[in-house]
């Protein structure tokens, strides 16, 4: 059903200035000729936000162009089965009540910042018990129609402030709205929540949570949630089709030109996740600096990969340090390393700094980018740094750019992104898990350096197993003359020969010293005496 073009907020409904004072709790403003508020329900004095209806909602945010409302039929009863309590003349009146669904949930078609989106209002006060069953009906419609239409989900939630709507069947809601959510992130498509005010916790739980990308109208109460944004009402619908348009697939061209639409709320100081473009597409950028993290930047890196996943954006991990030191929590590593190996989307890892070594499993993209100033330290600040051209050279980086800071290195960055994500795109995700894999094995493993390597390695160990057989065989040789008064082991000629050997002086070897009268009654005592 097509409503034709409607003003973005009709306020026919205001009382004439001239009748009644209409001041704003807030700021005590007028707001009779307050063309803000006859526009938006704003105060223009404080920014105070007061409750509009759902298909106000749905006028502002289609901001003059036609509303397609889909058809919704009401679910009908089965007469046969179905015995009604209610007279005849109740039961009428019970039916022309229920009309009311048609404005308690506003479900419509609008264009978004030129994205084609579904658009879902819960009108607050009708909906003040919160979903019940017939309301859920018509919310789990909207999401199965907006999965076959391939369309994303933008959700207004309100109500569900009031006494909640008692029964199992209502409180069964929630689990049916994430059944129905997986259902539309199989098309790749997002959901997007708008929570305002007044929200209650069984609509912030049920279905607010449950959104890829969580927004929260100016005036409107976190109450547990993590918003990624606040957002006042007037720019509302330009968010979103800023938002909507770096999660599409939208060309370059017609890219939001504010730039990175998000930074997600989870996101620390050491690790955070934002919707950005790269490589010519959209990409879940997910950056983390090595030497500080911690128990925090979990929810951030299941954030990150989650929305990857869903939503089918290749995943770019921009990895910093700013010394070369072991990560904040070690312990961290190979849980991201496992995260980034099973990752089902593309997985491009950028360095940009000085890594140590226990760094180095989450060097498991598909490809490895780092900057020219970047550099790889095996054994920590002890030890030699190896510049990326040497780590390019002994495979174990895909590629070296110029500084990030450089505009030659964005570019170039920019380019080998195109390429690589390209090529990548091409595999299933199981063939694409199969090949990260087997190119982590092979790192560095296919090169002229590994044979030399391997050959020093060799040598290395030759000598050390000649000098430890030399050692054990001097102590065998002394302990079968059964001497008298016997050495300490690292004054054995044989075993000088270790003591520069830090890693072996840590070994578990047994200390031999003269231990006095009670050795050598025993040694004297095996000995046949003259009179026997």
């Amino acid at each position: 059903m097509t409503l034709g073009n409607q003003p973005p907020h009709d306020p026919s409904h205001l009382a004439d200035a001239d009748e009644v004072d209409l001041l704003c709790p807030g700021c005590n403003a007028d707001l009779a000729m307050d063309e803000t508020f006859r526009a938006w329900s704003v105060c223009g004095a404080c920014g105070r936000h007061f409750w509009i209806s759902a298909r106000d909602r749905i006028a502002m945010l289609a901001g003059g162009q036609p509303v397609d409302e889909p058809p919704y039929a009401l679910p009908a009863l089965d007469p046969l089965t179905y015995h009604d309590r209610l007279p005849a003349p109740d039961r009428l009146s019970d039916v022309r009540d229920r009309g009311a669904l048609e404005n308690a949930v506003v479900v419509a078609r609008l264009d978004l910042g030129g994205t084609r989106s579904l658009v879902v209002a819960l009108d607050s006060a009708l909906l003040s018990g919160g979903l019940g069953i017939v309301a859920g009906d018509k919310v789990l419609s909207a999401f199965e129609r907006a999965a076959s239409e391939s369309l994303p989900l933008v959700v207004i939630c309100g109500g569900g402030s009031g006494p909640v709507t008692d029964g199992v069947l209502a409180a069964f809601q929630p689990a049916r709205i994430a059944g129905a959510l997986q259902q539309l992130h199989r098309t790749g498509q997002p959901m997007i929540a708008v929570v305002t005010h007044p929200t209650g916790s069984s609509i912030r739980t049920g279905l607010a949570s449950f959104a890829d990308i969580l927004l929260l109208e100016t005036g409107a109460a976190k109450d547990g949630l993590r918003p990624d944004a606040t957002v006042a009402r007037r720019e509302l619908a330009s968010r979103l089709g800023g938002i909507l348009g770096t999660l599409g697939r939208r060309p370059v061209s017609t890219a939001p030109a504010e730039g990175p639409a998000l930074t997600l709320a989870e996101s620390t100081d050491h690790a955070k996740v934002r919707l950005e473009r790269a490589g010519g597409r959209n990409v879940v950028l997910l950056s983390l600096e090595a030497t500080g993290l911690n128990l925090l930047s979990i929810p951030v890196l299941v954030r990150g990969q989650r929305l990857s996943h869903t939503l089918d954006l290749p995943l770019v991990v921009h990895l910093s340090s700013t010394s070369c030191s072991p990560a904040g929590e070690p312990a961290m590593i190979p849980t991201i390393a496992d995260g980034l190996l099973r990752h089902r989307t593309p997985v491009v890892v950028v360095l940009d700094g000085t890594f140590d070594g226990s760094v180095a499993p989450l060097f498991t993209g598909d490809a490895t980018i780092a900057t020219a100033a970047s550099g790889f330290c095996p054994a920590g600040n002890r030890g030699r740094t190896y510049p990326a051209a040497d780590c390019l050279r002994l495979g174990l980086f895909d590629a070296v750019v110029p500084n990030l800071g450089e505009p030659a290195g964005a570019a170039e960055l920019d380019r080998l992104l195109d390429r690589m994500l390209g090529e990548l795109e091409r595999y299933s995700p199981g063939r694409r898990i199969d090949r990260r894999i087997a190119a982590t094995i092979r790192r560095g493993a296919e090169t002229p350096a590994r044979s030399e390597a391997t050959w020093r390695e060799l040598h290395d160990l030759s000598d050390l197993q000649g000098a430890i057989g030399r050692s054990l065989d001097d102590m065998r040789g002394r302990l079968e003359r059964r001497q008298r008064k016997l050495p300490q082991v690292a004054s054995f000629p044989a075993f000088q020969e270790l003591q520069h050997r830090a890693a072996l002086m840590q070994l578990n070897m047994p200390k031999f010293q003269e231990r006095g009268t009670a050795l050598r009654d025993r040694l004297t005592a095996r000995r046949p005496r003259p009179e026997e």
